[in-house]
């Protein structure tokens, strides 16, 4: 699946990256040794492909094991950061170190002060690219809180991820007016 994937998508410019594994033994510790084995094999395969676009799979937790499978076997380092803006500060210094182009490829987390607010001036800041998971609500409920079940009642608090509603209402009018100043989209950079 791997190979025929990136083998159809290997020189098309619209692919800016290969993302090879989301959250390897994401809960399940004790399947660690063996998504640490397939996270190789998945980069031997693309490899064996020769894509013209860099390869990589995200750090998100604290398994130095992982992390260092994932330094090592990466073309540019990807992260999660759904912490604040001083932890969003604190990774980006550390993960700095490593010399390479940093994205972060899962942020935003409202109730945890994740927030466009708080933390998209540090990415602009520290030139590290980032890209939001949500975007319109929709079937994929990422505005529900992790663990979230729909037999709870109705969930009123802030939303995890989106930006939309799925009317295409925003969700917050001066989060959008944010991301217009950080882009240079309509106005002042």
């Amino acid at each position: 699946y791997v190979k025929d994937l990136i083998s159809r998508y290997r020189d098309d410019d619209r692919i800016f990256a290969w993302d090879l594994y989301n959250e390897p033994a994401n809960d399940t510790r004790e399947f660690s040794e063996h998504s640490y084995r397939l996270v190789r094999k998945c980069f031997t395969w693309a490899r064996e492909v020769n894509p013209t676009q860099p390869l990589t799979v995200g750090r998100w937790n604290n398994d130095e094991t992982l992390n260092k499978i994932v330094t090592e076997e990466s073309d540019i380092i990807t992260f999660h950061c759904y912490g604040p803006a001083d932890s969003t500060h604190d990774i980006i210094n550390k993960l700095s170190k490593l010399g390479r182009p940093l994205i972060c490829t899962e942020w935003m987390l409202r109730y945890s002060g994740c927030t466009i607010e708080n933390c998209l001036g540090i990415y602009k800041e520290t030139g590290v690219g980032c890209i939001m998971w949500g975007f319109v609500n929709g079937k994929s409920q990422v505005h529900l809180p992790f663990g979230y079940m729909g037999d709870k009642p109705p969930y009123e608090g802030p939303w995890k991820h989106d930006i939309y509603h799925n009317d295409l209402t925003p969700y917050d009018v001066h989060e959008l007016e944010l991301i217009k100043q950080a882009t240079g989209v309509g106005g002042k950079q």
